[in-house]
């Protein structure tokens, strides 16, 4: 059985996983931020682009 762990901060998420031999860090490119305003789902990240997603058009079943 594993353990997930997911650290939401500031400037980057971190996501670790805890084993019977360890804790592995699982590592990201680069950090993002989730931005969460109704109706839309923005991905800030330090990429210049911005990326939106409408949740009206999610499918969420």
């Amino acid at each position: 059985m594993s353990v997930v762990g997911v650290d939401f901060g500031t400037l980057k998420t971190v996501v670790a996983v805890a084993r019977n031999r360890g804790v592995d860090v699982v590592r990201t490119c680069e950090p993002v931020t989730p931005l969460i305003r109704p109706p839309v789902l923005a991905t800030r990240s330090l990429n210049p682009n911005l990326q939106l997603t409408t949740l009206l058009s999610t499918d969420h079943q």
